[in-house]
């Protein structure tokens, strides 16, 4: 098999991955909240069973962390709260590394929202490795996905023949957009595709003009991204 012939298929089959861990990460799995959120639904009726875990003992005192995890439907979302109990007078702050901090019990705070809810206790375990997906937090095995179809995804760049439209350093910066974006254009534009015609005869973005549309489009796609979260 040529080398070409190897690396179209390569770039299908990470392709394939890419879009199976976009599918996954967003059809079926936890979209990220916040406790506002929760307690809106909560009151709504929207919600029956909250799943808990962390937080505090029934006489701890000082922070702790709790994860509220919960459905609306067919979509799951999760929440990560502080749960707060002063040694001292002085009130604690309003949020604390990102997360709304709650003065006393989560659990006693939503249930009076709402006095059927029903919720159910389970051992906190912190995610071992963590990154995001277009802005998404993914954990643990799907963490673990991401990073290897990010190191293939390289590893065909520098192994594979010369890339069409760009040099091999355009498509290195042009990596750091918002993953997968970068990754997918490298895999459907560098080379040989369904439907796809071969690029013109001349230059090709060089690394400097890659790196500056990288930036340019780093930036344009974070702020899609803040504004499609709200």
């Amino acid at each position: 098999m040529s080398p070409a012939l190897l690396s179209a298929w390569a770039r299908l089959a990470l392709g394939l991955g890419w879009v199976a861990l976009l599918v996954l990460t967003f059809g079926f799995g936890e979209r990220e909240s916040s406790l506002a959120e929760l307690e809106d639904a909560v009151r709504a009726g929207e919600v029956s069973d909250i799943v808990v875990s962390g937080g505090l003992s029934a006489r701890g005192r000082g922070m702790a962390t709790v994860e509220l995890h919960w459905r609306e439907g067919i979509t799951r979302y999760s929440a990560t709260v502080i749960e707060a109990r002063p040694r001292r007078s002085a009130p604690p702050p309003q949020r604390l590394d990102g997360a709304d901090v709650v003065v006393g019990d989560v659990e006693d705070r939503l249930a009076r929202m709402q006095p059927g809810l029903t919720f159910h206790r389970e051992d906190y375990d912190p995610p071992g490795v963590s990154t995001s997906l277009l802005g998404t937090p993914v954990h643990d095995g799907a963490a673990m996905a991401l990073l290897g179809l990010w190191g293939s995804t390289v590893l065909l760049l520098v192994l594979s023949p010369q890339p069409w439209r760009a040099t091999r350093w355009a498509w290195f910066w042009l990596m750091w957009v918002p993953v997968p974006l970068g990754q997918l254009a490298y895999l459907l534009l560098s080379g040989p595709a369904p439907g796809m015609s071969p690029p013109r005869e001349g230059k090709r973005l060089t690394g400097g003009q890659g790196f500056l549309l990288a930036i340019a489009a780093g930036l344009a796609a974070n702020l899609m991204i803040a504004v499609l979260r709200g």
